[in-house]
């Protein structure tokens, strides 16, 4: 099998090293921002959709003599929050493959010679 040796055959291989150094910090970043953002986005639905006793479900299951009706809204709460950050991926996902996709340049057919007949 055949491995790359260099992060694009664009860079020269003696700027390699700092080309693969910003391809990877510009996926830690994007990792980083999507965990936080989708977190951020499952912790307002947990807040707007649950018993409003605590910021976070965590919390919401240790005050002390909790309903138990409370602590079913605030799992049910929670684990809409965390189905809202998953729909949002992926209507996100299925957005972009459809733009790749789009964009991605077509393989041009094979020209048959054509015979006089």
């Amino acid at each position: 099998m055949w491995w790359p040796t260099r992060p694009s055959p664009a860079v020269p291989a003696e700027r390699a090293g700092a080309a693969g150094a910003i391809a990877e910090t510009g996926n830690e970043i994007g990792n980083v921002l999507g965990t936080a953002l989708m977190g951020s986005l499952a912790a307002l639905v947990f807040r707007l959709a649950g018993p409003g006793l605590a910021p976070t479900l965590g919390e919401t299951l240790q005050l002390p003599g909790i309903a138990p009706t409370a602590a079913v809204d605030a799992k049910e709460a929670f684990v809409a929050g965390l189905h809202t950050a998953v729909a949002v991926l992926t209507l996100l996902h299925v957005g972009l493959g459809a733009l790749a996709l789009r964009w991605l340049p077509q393989p041009e057919k094979a020209l048959v010679p054509q015979v006089p007949a």
